[in-house]
């Protein structure tokens, strides 16, 4: 079977750990920046701040990002258990 999956679990290994990395710091910085928001929000109380959520799509953005986030973790753990025979196979 591992004689057949054509891949550098070398460049997997290495990218699985750029991807938990990359969404940890994304995880923290989007909470960062929601509260940053929600303070602003309750600040800013003229027509412009609906005009920043409606027209800008700030709530597209939002559900989309946190969409990523619920989802980050399901992706890099789905590479490992691709990776997990190979590194057995190959002695890792």
């Amino acid at each position: 079977m591992a004689q057949q999956v054509q891949i550098d679990l070398d460049e997997l290994i290495t990218f699985i750990g750029a991807l938990k990395s990359f969404n940890g710091k994304l995880n923290g910085d989007w909470g960062q920046l929601k509260g940053r928001w929600v303070s602003l929000r309750d600040t800013w109380r003229d027509p412009e701040c609906d005009k920043f959520l409606d027209a800008g799509g700030w709530q597209q953005v939002i559900s989309s990002m946190e969409r990523y986030l619920a989802q980050c973790d399901q992706y890099a753990s789905h590479l490992q258990q691709k990776a997990e025979p190979l590194r057995q196979y190959r002695g890792y």
